[in-house]
C-alpha cells in the first residue's frame, strides 16, 4: 500500500534537510532533525530542525484529482555564537533550510541545480513567512521559524500523491 501523500512529502523534506552541512555549502552542520518534536532542544543538540505540518486543505477539485495545500512549519535553531547579530544568524538558518528543500538528496550542494518540486511529488513550495526566534539566558539560542505552503495533487480515493 502506498503511503499517504503527506507522509511522502514529509519523508522527502526530511531527506533534503538532512543534507545541511558545511561540506554541501550551508552555513552550519545540522546535528539533529526531528519531525513534530514536542520537547525543546538542548544546546548540545544544536544546530537542529523541527518540522511538522500545521494544516492541510483542499484548494481545488479537478477531474480525478484534488489540489491540496499543506502548511509546513520549519523551526531551525542554533546557539547564538556571538559572532553575528542574532537576526542575521536567523536569516542564514532560514536560507539554509529553504535552499535545502530545493536540492535533491542526489544533488545536495548549494551550487547544484534546484529541484523545485520535491522530486515530482509536489507542484510548488512557497515561503510564506520567516519569524526570527531568540532565546534568553546564559546560553541564548537563535533561530528562524518558517511557514511554507506546499501544493500537491492527490488521488481523492486513496490520498496518495499524483505526479
Amino acid at each position: 500500500m502506498a503511503l499517504p501523500a503527506t507522509m511522502q512529502i514529509l519523508d522527502e523534506i526530511e531527506a533534503r534537510l538532512k543534507q545541511i552541512t558545511k561540506a554541501n555549502g550551508y552555513s552550519v552542520d545540522l546535528m539533529k532533525l526531528e519531525r513534530a518534536r514536542l520537547t525543546p532542544f538542548q544546546s548540545g543538540e544544536m544546530p537542529c530542525i523541527n518540522y511538522w505540518p500545521e494544516s492541510d486543505q483542499l484548494v481545488e477539485t479537478l477531474p480525478s484529482k484534488h489540489l491540496r495545500e499543506l502548511s509546513l512549519n520549519v523551526e531551525f535553531y542554533d546557539t547564538s555564537g556571538r559572532s553575528a547579530a542574532l537576526t542575521d544568524k536567523a536569516a542564514l538558518l532560514a536560507n539554509d533550510a529553504y535552499t535545502a528543500l530545493w536540492r535533491s538528496p542526489d544533488l545536495p550542494l548549494v551550487s547544484d541545480r534546484p529541484d523545485p518540486n520535491l522530486g515530482g511529488i509536489v507542484d510548488s513550495l512557497v515561503l510564506q513567512s520567516i519569524q526570527p526566534a531568540i532565546g534568553e539566558g546564559q546560553n541564548p539560542f537563535c533561530g528562524a521559524v518558517m511557514s511554507i505552503a506546499v501544493r500537491y495533487r492527490i488521488d481523492p480515493h486513496t490520498l496518495t500523491a499524483l505526479a
